[in-house]
């Protein structure tokens, strides 16, 4: 009987201990649960990202060249002698302005035709004296008149025993104005050899090669460089990226020679990466 009651009790009190322990048990679990609602979420890192296409410093060679535009001209003249007993009374059927052509009836005597003896543009008409001519303006050679900034002029006097056009023909300066133009800029006329043109056409964006290379010269896309200041001599910069796009630093750097496509630069690593979209963003706002 006394092992039983010994039982007994101890029965009892283990059935007060799970009583006790089990709201405990679930207050702990539902504490738990709380806290990991609660628990801070590690955000996640944001990097600040190329704007633009990512472009990387490499070496190239770079031949410098200067572009033109201009319209074909002729400085050359000729003359067509009127021999006729009283040139004044020539039924004329051109005018002074006209292009006419070696050939062409240009007007009648005594019922004949007088017949031009040159092709070109009439420019002066002397009928009323002894020695009456046709004064012409002659379509052939061409030469290619332009009018240039000091820039472009400086190039092409220093390097014009070299010039060429794109595709090798050689390229000579005939006339050099001592006299700028109102708007400051300087007459040239050019001779380009094989090239085929008509009289007051025009010329645009003609290349004309120098001959000096930069050979192995480090460079990077024009628009990967940017200024900060709306001011011609304001510094450089360049926005630095890894080959993911991802920020890395903004560099101040040099430039040398440009093609209006690639630049000379110094003040990167070749091999670098940078951001050719961010020029727009920042000189965006200089205007």
């Amino acid at each position: 009987m006394k092992i039983w009651k010994g039982v007994g009790k101890a029965l009892f009190w283990l059935l007060i201990l799970a009583l006790l322990a089990t709201p405990l048990a679930l207050i702990f679990q539902l504490s738990a649960a709380e806290l990991a609602e609660y628990e801070a979420v590690i955000p996640p890192v944001i990097r600040d990202a190329a704007y633009g296409n990512v472009v990387q410093a490499h070496r190239t060679d770079v031949a410098e060249y200067t572009t033109v535009s201009g319209t074909f001209v002729t400085t050359a003249y000729d003359y067509q002698e009127l021999d006729y007993r009283s040139p004044n009374l020539i039924r004329w059927e051109a005018a002074v302005g006209d292009p006419i052509e070696e050939g062409q009836t240009i007007g009648f005597y005594n019922g004949e035709p007088v017949l031009a003896t040159h092709t070109g543009i009439i420019r002066q008409m002397q009928t009323y004296s002894e020695n009456a001519y046709l004064q012409l303006q002659l379509l052939e050679p061409l030469e290619l008149e332009c009018k240039v900034p000091d820039s472009v002029e400086n190039v092409l006097s220093r390097n014009q025993d070299s010039l060429t056009t794109d595709t090798g023909a050689a390229v000579q300066i005939l006339y050099q104005s001592p006299v700028r133009n109102s708007d400051g800029t300087t007459t040239l006329r050019l001779t380009i050899s094989g090239m085929e043109g008509v009289f007051g056409e025009s010329l645009k964006d003609e290349k004309i090669y120098t001959g000096r290379v930069y050979q192995n010269a480090l460079v990077l896309d024009l628009d990967c460089v940017y200024q900060k200041e709306a001011a011609e001599d304001a510094p450089w910069f360049v926005r630095e990226v890894d080959a993911n796009g991802s920020f890395l630093q903004e560099r101040e750097v040099q430039l040398g020679y440009t093609d209006g496509r690639l630049v000379c630069i110094s003040g990167v690593d070749e091999g670098s990466y940078f951001d050719d979209g961010y020029k727009a963003i920042v000189e965006g706002d200089l205007s």
